[in-house]
């Protein structure tokens, strides 16, 4: 195997599953917040309007509140050494893809060109 470094590559697969942690984390909270909607007490101040105590709203304030209460894991987003090296294999393959399809379009382009000297 091939052991070639492509940071830019692994930055992005970083990002990707850092991504795919904070969309699950919201799909959880948006799936609260409607098992929540679906038994409303009948104390709640609505959505989006002001507590009539005064102060912010209280939907917001929970929401911040579990937003703090909810860390984003980096230690999910680990891969195993085989799973690191099955990608970079793919990378290197994609990449060997790659020059060849370019490698035949710029061959294509030079048939088409009419030569008159």
């Amino acid at each position: 195997m091939n052991q070639v470094d492509w940071p830019a590559a692994r930055r992005n697969v970083e990002r990707a599953v850092l991504k795919l942690a904070e969309l699950r984390a919201r799909k959880a909270r948006a799936e609260a917040e409607r098992q929540k909607k679906k038994a409303p007490d009948a104390e709640q101040p609505q959505a989006g309007r002001p507590d009539p105590q005064g102060g912010r709203d209280a939907l917001r304030d929970e929401l911040e509140a579990r937003r703090e209460a909810e860390p984003v894991e980096p230690a999910a987003a680990e891969l195993t050494a085989e799973q690191v090296a099955r990608l970079l294999d793919k990378l290197a393959e994609k990449e060997r893809d790659k020059l060849e399809l370019r490698g035949r379009r710029r061959q294509a382009r030079r048939l088409e060109v009419e030569r008159d000297w």
